[in-house]
């Protein structure tokens, strides 16, 4: 029996077939306008099986995140101007990570971020994803499906977008979105696999609270909430953080800034006012908010399991002027014996820093955390996370987060989440940079108990 199927007739125009093959014949001779399949792989033209890669090899570069509390993911789609001028200024000013799925074919049109906006989020920390070429209708064919899916994430990454994981716009309803878990297996969703991380469908699941879906191709270790927010309010969305926290799952909100403040929709009040309390179930180790790549991947694992990219994170091994894995810049600051768990924590003052270095080249999202407290009970104290690609181009980014440690004298927690953008890295071997100082002097802030993953 022959290993390939042949079709009965012979098509007219190959743009008009689903799948689109090109074989030969003993001969050398192409075959004339046949749609032959060997298999599904082979079914996909050689340009994009050239790219097409198992999502073991995102594995490798993702690593999901392992974590112990609650994850919290915030999603922006479509690109509209408001996730710039809105969305975007009151994640940053909260140090909160987001992801913002863009259109390729929107970009710099009328009512559209402009590129240059996009890569300035990107540079920011946000993660950018891919929402097919144009937001248009179901592709119809495998053709239109290509176009709308691997072309448009090459368009992104030409652009400068380092794009890994896609979702489909809702004017998808049919076709190649999926509503049932028998469409998982398809072809479609195998080229997605090797074309992209992670592939957020539609897949509905019935569930004893919330509504979920099923991610493509990265499937969790189990299921997390999704909830659209467009008729949100404030009350609604905290509830929802507050289940996750009850349950210690996950929820992933998808915004539309464009629609703020319409009638029905979500106000730009309630959103920030949302954006405040997760902000304090964050600082207060409640939840984690992560990118939403990072939550496609994440995995639940004890907080003990996890990688630590830092060599002596909570100064158990260093001492003044004999420091394990930090570089000291700026003076060399004090270890004192005043740990939050342990027994040391680096006192800063506006006169030190402190700093380590991450291997960037297979970085994605990184995800850090430390804790801190001021020196002088009664007097708040300020600490600043920079974060920089050092050895990628020459407007390579540098991130600030900016903490408050109270008066209280209370250790508070501080988090950043924030994806790597192709200007960081311009070889496997180019460092980011972690730095941390203050502005305050003495008898300034300490720091304690780092934690750096690779996301």
């Amino acid at each position: 029996m022959s290993s390939k199927l042949t079709a009965l007739a012979e098509l007219t125009s190959p743009d008009t077939a689903d799948l689109l093959y090109a074989a030969s014949d003993p001969a050398g001779v192409p075959t004339s306008k046949k749609v032959t399949v060997a298999n599904l792989r082979d079914a996909i033209t050689a340009v994009h099986r050239a790219d097409l890669r198992h999502s073991r090899y995102y594995d490798a570069l993702f690593q999901g995140v392992s974590y112990d509390r609650a994850m919290i993911c915030l999603r922006f789609d479509d690109g509209r101007d408001e996730d710039y001028a809105v969305a975007y200024p009151e994640l940053i000013s909260r140090a909160l990570p987001g992801g913002f799925a863009l259109s390729p074919g929107k970009l710099d049109t009328a009512n559209y971020i402009s590129t240059a906006e996009g890569l300035t989020m990107q540079a920011n920390g946000m993660e950018i994803l891919c929402h097919s070429q144009d937001h248009g209708a179901d592709p119809a064919t495998y053709a239109a499906f290509v176009a709308q899916t691997y072309t448009a994430r090459e368009n992104l990454r030409t652009a400068g977008f380092n794009v890994d994981s896609f979702t489909p716009p809702g004017t998808w309803v049919a076709g190649y979105q999926w509503t049932t878990e028998a469409h998982l297996d398809t072809i479609a969703a195998r080229a997605l696999r090797g074309w992209f991380a992670a592939f957020t469908g539609y897949v509905a699941d019935p569930s004893p609270w919330k509504a979920y879906v099923a991610p493509l191709p990265c499937q969790d270790t189990f299921r997390w909430s999704y909830y659209n927010t467009d008729t949100a309010t404030a009350a609604q969305l905290q509830t929802r953080v507050d289940d996750a926290i009850l349950y210690a799952g996950g929820c992933r909100l998808t915004f539309h800034p464009y629609r703020f403040n319409a009638g029905g929709y979500i106000t730009s009040a309630d959103y920030i006012t949302f954006l405040a309390y997760l902000k304090t179930k964050r600082d207060a180790g409640l939840i984690d908010v992560v990118t939403p790549t990072a939550f496609q991947f994440a995995r639940r694992v004890a907080a003990a399991y996890r990688l630590n990219l830092f060599a002596d994170p909570s100064f158990e091994a260093s001492a003044t002027g004999a420091w394990v894995g930090w570089e000291i810049a700026g003076g060399a600051p004090t270890v004192e014996a005043l740990g939050r768990t342990g027994t040391n924590a680096a006192n800063l003052t506006s006169a030190n820093t402190i700093r380590q270095y991450l291997m960037a080249g297979t970085l994605r999202n990184v995800y850090i955390e430390f804790y801190a407290k001021t020196d002088n009970p009664g007097v708040a104290a300020n600490v600043h996370l920079h974060v920089q690609g050092l050895g990628g181009a020459a407007t390579a980014p540098d991130l600030t987060f900016t903490f408050t440690a109270p008066a209280s004298n209370a250790w508070i927690r501080c988090q950043a989440c924030f994806a790597v953008g192709p200007l960081w890295i311009a070889s496997p071997a180019t460092y980011i940079r972690v730095t941390v100082d203050t502005t305050d002097a003495a008898p300034g802030v300490l720091v304690d108990d780092f934690a750096v993953y690779k996301v």
